[in-house]
């Protein structure tokens, strides 16, 4: 994806999705910075308003204009260990719908939405898509394993699926990022995963679905950019060549630098994955094999 990027246009160092950050007509504004290539195109948007939608129902159902209570929020399919041991299973992606109050709803939505519409921008619908569920889907598996009398929601799993395909997108392209483009998205992404790891540990909040959720979007960023920096490091390679044409470059040490590269990235990308499946083939063992110190709500 990458490479069709850089052949299509001529801020090829920078990640698809960023080169109107080097435009010298974009518009600094806070709006743009917080809420990038805003669209209702966008399924993110979509789905945020949905998520509104349903806070409001729970809200009427549990008779109250501000805050839902339990019973709806159990009715409406959150976490909970017991009931997806019945066979519950929709408990362990519904509750990236649900929120515990509009303090809990503005700040997920505000988070999926900065991330959500450049990482949609990039990978188009359905791959954004699955990153943003499966890292719901795997957030809430991790915390039905480690912590299955927890009454779990929010949609902050898929949106530290969000935080951690930036961070490793980024990780992997750094030194091919632009100035400007480094500091758009260390901004961005410190204050929201500073914020989380604050907030987690909160007796109320899920920390083992946003340590899940974190790691499913760090595995398929290494999925979606298999090759994305050993290939940035020889395309750059190459420029370098071509300007310094009277020097000679050792192709051995460059080719062992790739080979390191490769190497180091499927080491990232198989042990992300190994994590995530892991997680998926120990649930079953958690619910029916060890025991679980709860009875239904």
């Amino acid at each position: 994806m990458l490479n069709e990027y850089a052949e299509n246009n001529e801020n090829s160092n920078l990640l698809p999705g960023t080169a109107e950050l080097n435009e010298k007509n974009a518009q600094n504004k806070f709006y743009d910075t917080l809420f990038p290539h805003m669209s209702l195109d966008r399924i993110i948007v979509w789905i945020s308003f949905f998520q509104i939608l349903i806070y409001i129902l729970s809200c009427l159902l549990s008779e109250n204009l501000t805050v839902p209570n339990v019973d709806v929020l159990m009715f409406l399919g959150a976490t909970y260990g017991p009931s997806i041991k019945q066979g519950e299973l929709w408990r362990l992606l519904f509750p990236i719908f649900l929120h515990a109050n509009w303090w809990h709803l503005i700040i997920n939505i505000i988070c999926i939405l900065n991330l959500g519409l450049v990482i949609e921008t990039k990978y188009k619908k359905k791959r954004f898509l699955l990153i943003y569920f499966l890292s719901g889907f795997i957030g809430n598996t991790l915390t039905t394993i480690c912590n299955p009398c927890q009454l779990a929601v929010g949609a902050s799993t898929s949106g530290f699926g969000l935080i951690g395909c930036s961070i490793m997108e980024i990780f992997l392209a750094w030194k091919n990022l632009s100035k400007k483009a480094q500091n758009y998205y260390m901004f961005n992404i410190s204050i929201f995963l500073v914020f989380f790891l604050f907030v987690s540990f909160s007796p109320t909040v899920d920390f083992f679905g946003h340590i899940g959720g974190f790691v499913c979007g760090a595995f398929l960023a290494c999925h979606y950019n298999k090759f994305l920096g050993y290939d940035m490091y020889t395309q750059k390679r190459e420029k370098n060549s071509e300007k310094n044409s009277g020097k000679k470059i050792e192709k051995k040490k460059i080719a062992k630098k790739i080979k390191l590269l490769i190497i180091f990235q499927e080491c990232l990308h198989y042990g992300f994955a190994s994590i995530c499946a892991l997680i998926i083939f120990y649930l079953p063992l958690r619910l029916f094999v060890l025991n679980m110190p709860c009875e239904f709500v």
